[in-house]
């Protein structure tokens, strides 16, 4: 399964309720490649690289580490892709390694977007998100997950934001037509509360997908 939207749709959090709703873990290529960045490896020094120079990060790089992932024995029975693919030539890289069964597109619009990421905080640890407004943390500036320090990122200032917007309507929404044409897209409105966008994505699965919870 794949998750798409925009910057501040809200990806990573229904990823973390879908992971819930379907007992499949979720992946995201953000926390693979700054994990690679802390760890220090070459691999991480090249992607760092990229990433303070303001370019996206190597196609084969970030291609490479997904194909590591499906072969990982937790993703046997599924995977949620939170941030992959990013563009069509990552979605036609992705169909050589794996079958897609469901597309997840949450849209927001621009201004819901800047609206979002000027108040979003990143855990400096695990990497999960909080929103001063709609998502803060239990205890003010601390990760509930693990009591790391929340903060905020560079690239959330609203002119690199836009830029970011400007990328992602131009390379990655054409995912959407690519993956519609295969009749494996649940579209959904992601500027509702975080509950009633994981309750329209649930029935769009099931409604546009054919995918639904097993029963137990």
């Amino acid at each position: 399964m794949v998750l798409l939207g925009p910057q501040g749709a809200g990806k990573g959090t229904q990823a973390e309720y879908l992971t819930d709703h379907f007992g499949i873990p979720s992946v995201s290529i953000g926390s693979l490649l700054r994990a690679e960045i802390k760890a220090g490896t070459e691999l991480g020094k090249k992607i760092a690289a990229d990433v303070d120079s303001g370019k996206l990060v190597n196609q084969d790089i970030t291609n490479a580490i997904i194909a590591a992932q499906l072969k990982q024995p937790e993703h046997a029975d599924g995977i949620i892709l939170d941030g992959y693919p990013r563009d069509l030539i990552q979605a036609e890289a992705l169909d050589e390694i794996a079958h897609v069964d469901a597309l997840v597109a949450i849209d927001i619009s621009d201004i819901e977007s800047v609206n979002r990421l000027s108040r979003r905080l990143v855990c400096s640890k695990c990497g999960k998100n909080y929103n001063e407004v709609s998502l803060p943390p239990a205890t003010a500036g601390i990760c509930d997950k693990d009591g790391a320090a929340l903060t905020k990122r560079k690239d959330d200032e609203p002119d690199a934001i836009r830029d970011r917007l400007q990328t992602y309507h131009k390379e990655t929404e054409p995912i959407i037509d690519y993956y519609q044409k295969q009749g494996i897209v649940a579209r959904v409105n992601g500027e509702q509360p975080i509950v009633e966008v994981h309750e329209a994505i649930v029935l769009e699965l099931k409604r546009s997908c054919g995918i639904e919870k097993a029963r137990e």
